[in-house]
């Protein structure tokens, strides 16, 4: 999990850097107005870039853990079709003459290949190819249509409703298209559009690493860290019984499974056992954690949770 955090994290933080360079142009409007075309095609096409390429990236770390099962059991190869590949991978194929065989080699571009823009059936058909069924997890999420609803004129929709995301994807797709594919702009979208086209791809990306961990945490991919006991929901302290072999460090990170979702990830930010404050927690340590959203969400824990170490 942790090279999908730091994958993450290297996105939010291209996203960011996008976001802070609009609001210089904010503030620079008579330099904007100057370079409009070339600026406006810039931003635009880099908003849409981080997002397609963060969805492959995202696949193929996810691919690389589950591979053995994928390919074991058959069900990545059923999903490979050869007849949509383009040609620059078909004609890498390595022929094996003592066998009379055409093999490929499981490239990240072989993996993660799509035919189309990344909307959401093209998102559907990318992350079905490692059995996640990412769309049941985005379409109706109350965090991404908060931000659909928030300033719907910019993904030129008046009601959000069941197709708000893929309206919301598609109208992007649309506008990036538009300026790669011909020379003149007749409409410039406001530069704040701009700024809520990224949001909403930015708590997508959260929305999309919660659901891989979730997936991973159902393969038994990460351990339990204890026995629930308490959550005090004021101050933010988990008071759990650790259980043998875990070890939590304010470097780990803690992933809140409820109802069948990731519902948070999680950072420690204290300890305390016997009401003694320490760096770490042990095996079967008596612990108060006290802890902070990765996201920024209000953390929300209760007896029904399942509690799993991520990151050590």
């Amino acid at each position: 999990m942790k090279s999908i955090i730091e994958t993450y994290q290297n996105y939010i933080s291209r996203f960011d850097d996008l976001k802070k360079f609009i609001e210089y142009l904010e503030r620079h409007r008579k330099y904007y107005n100057l370079n409009r075309e070339i600026l406006y095609a810039g931003v635009v096409s880099r908003c849409y870039s981080l997002w397609e390429t963060f969805n492959k990236n995202i696949v193929f770390e996810y691919y690389q853990k589950i591979k053995e099962e994928l390919i074991t059991s058959g069900q990545l190869i059923q999903k490979l079709k050869l007849n949509e590949l383009p040609a620059f991978i078909v004609e890498e194929g390595n022929y094996n003459r003592e066998n009379n065989y055409v093999y490929y080699e499981l490239k990240e571009e072989f993996i993660t290949f799509t035919s189309k823009n990344m909307e959401i059936n093209q998102m559907t058909t990318l992350f079905d190819r490692v059995n996640i069924k990412i769309k049941e997890k985005l379409v109706n999420n109350k965090n991404i249509n908060s931000v659909i609803e928030e300033n719907p004129s910019a993904f030129n929709i008046d009601l959000v409703d069941d197709n708000a995301l893929k309206k919301s994807l598609k109208m992007i797709i649309d506008e990036r298209n538009i300026i790669s594919h011909y020379a003149t702009i007749d409409e410039y979208k406001d530069l704040s559009y701009i700024k809520g086209w990224i949001k909403l791809y930015m708590t997508l990306l959260q929305e999309i690493i919660k659901s891989v961990g979730f997936e991973l945490s159902i393969k038994d991919y990460f351990s339990q860290i204890g026995e629930f006991k308490n959550y005090l929901t004021q101050n933010n302290i988990l008071c759990i019984d650790l259980y043998d072999k875990i070890q939590i460090k304010k470097s780990s990170l803690i992933g809140i499974v409820r109802n069948g979702s990731m519902t948070d990830i999680v950072i420690p930010l204290s300890f305390k056992i016997d009401e003694i404050e320490q760096q770490n927690a042990s095996a079967n340590d008596k612990v108060g954690i006290k802890l902070k959203s990765y996201f920024n969400h209000e953390v929300r824990i209760s007896d029904t949770s399942k509690i799993f170490l991520l990151v050590e």
